[in-house]
């Protein structure tokens, strides 16, 4: 807390880590809620936790359905940071889920990875998206996504996700493949244009960039 939003030496509000360490502050900060009487609400962490997270999810989540780093921090960041998200609306009430453009942020990787969860993109990356991991998971589950639900049912019906995929368990979706979508998309908030020849995994993924820089 010191560190992120006191002396906030991550100013540009533009890094996964942010999404970590803030993510694990607002479930820390639910866990004790409530149990110091001197300061039953924890204030001002609470609130200054808030204030980071959202500041950076409206700096790094983009309304295109992109995020500022490439894919492999981007999916590193969203798991961390939907686990906070999901104690704080279960805790009060607070909807960032909604509210923010992460709510779009499946977007992206949807339309850039091959379905093993391959994608071609820029930085230091590992070249790989989880489809069946937490963050469809949650797109499945809190806003009722049928593009990441036709990723995550099998995996919900398996068992499959740990502890997560018990508490996000969702059914009553009706899928939706992602071949109901243009092959092709523009983002041009995050600055780059995603080009497949079809969406068979046999086809070519070219990806374009020409947009602001960002971390990694």
């Amino acid at each position: 807390y010191r560190d992120m939003v006191e002396m906030n030496r991550m100013p540009s509000s533009l890094s996964n880590h942010i999404a970590v360490l803030v993510g694990n502050l607002a479930m820390a900060a639910t866990a004790i809620y409530g149990e110091d009487p001197a300061n039953p609400t924890l204030e001002p962490w609470l609130s200054g936790i808030l204030a980071k997270m959202k500041r950076f999810m409206d700096r790094t989540y983009y309304p295109d359905g992109g995020y500022g780093e490439p894919v492999t921090y981007q999916d590193m960041a969203t798991r961390d940071l939907i686990e906070g998200l999901d104690a704080l609306e279960r805790n009060f009430g607070i909807d960032y889920a909604t509210t923010t453009s992460i709510k779009d942020s499946w977007k992206y990787p949807l339309q850039a990875a091959f379905t093993n969860g391959r994608y071609p993109d820029f930085g230091d990356v590992s070249h790989y998206y989880g489809f069946t991991g937490p963050s469809f998971m949650w797109f499945a589950h809190r806003l009722k996504n049928p593009y990441a639900y036709d990723f995550v049912r099998k995996a919900f019906d398996a068992g499959r996700g740990g502890i997560l995929g018990w508490l996000w368990y969702t059914t009553g979706i009706e899928p939706k493949p992602r071949t109901e979508l243009p092959a092709s998309k523009l983002f041009p908030v995050k600055g780059n244009m995603v080009m497949r020849s079809s969406w068979d995994d046999e086809g070519s993924v070219l990806v374009f960039r020409c947009g602001p820089n960002s971390n990694h």
